[in-house]
């Protein structure tokens, strides 16, 4: 589940968000919350309280969920009304945020240490079409990383500059003193955008470990379009 949304500055923004519990749930006790939306370097959804959400293009400021408080029954459906109003303010990018839902502990405390507690995220994004969308992005970091369970990894750090989400994929070739290629690969496309300030790590498992030596790495991330955001040369030495 995920709102996708195009707004302009000043729109009323009014969304249903409908749960419903299955016949072998027991009866439960929910909160909803709107939170900062950021993602982790893996791509998990990162969750962050509204006190400490100061990215530039959060939507937490001008939504709300309601209620905040409900309970379900076995088979029972529940609707949500996410609203809000765009500040007039805000031109360009996109506007993000988290619609957290999770079961508060059977016995009314506040404690998460009890029961066991379920949750999950509804993502926020919000498109400013009239205004500028700048997709772009760096690539901060290239690395050989070594494991006893994975063995050898090319690992690329890649960061949105931007002000709005996309996904993103990586190629990675790596040479030889000799400039013999010895491995060369792509990436998936990112299961999920890559939001704006936020960074993905691209992993490029080798298939055999390599000698010791030195190497360059030629390193480029695109979009799923195939426009280049941005391209690293790295030197490694074993």
């Amino acid at each position: 589940m995920i709102l996708n949304a195009s707004v302009d500055p000043g729109d009323s923004i009014l969304h249903e968000i409908t749960i419903k519990a299955d016949e072998s749930d027991p009866a439960t006790d929910y909160r909803a919350d709107v939170l900062g939306f950021g993602i982790r370097p893996d791509g998990a959804n990162w969750e962050i309280d509204p006190d400490l959400d100061t990215s530039p293009y959060s939507a937490v400021p001008f939504l709300k969920v309601s209620p905040k408080n409900f309970s379900l029954q076995p088979e029972a459906t529940q609707k949500l009304i996410l609203e809000g109003e765009v500040p007039s303010d805000i031109k360009d990018g996109g506007r993000y945020a988290l619609v957290n839902i999770k079961s508060m502990p059977a016995d009314g405390s506040k404690s998460q240490d009890i029961g066991v507690v379920m949750a999950f995220d509804i993502p926020i994004l919000l498109t400013l079409t009239q205004g500028e969308l700048i997709e772009t992005g760096e690539i901060t970091s290239v690395n050989l990383s070594q494991s006893d369970t994975s063995g050898q990894e090319i690992l690329v750090m890649f960061n949105n500059t931007g002000n709005y989400h996309y996904k993103a994929l990586a190629q990675a070739t790596l040479r030889n003193e000799k400039k013999d290629m010895v491995f060369n690969a792509s990436s998936p496309l990112s299961f999920s955008s890559i939001i704006p300030t936020y960074s993905w790590l691209f992993k490029f498992p080798l298939e055999e470990d390599l000698g010791q030596g030195r190497y360059t790495v030629d390193v480029r991330v695109a979009r799923a379009d195939g426009t280049i955001l941005d391209s690293r040369e790295e030197s490694i030495e074993l």
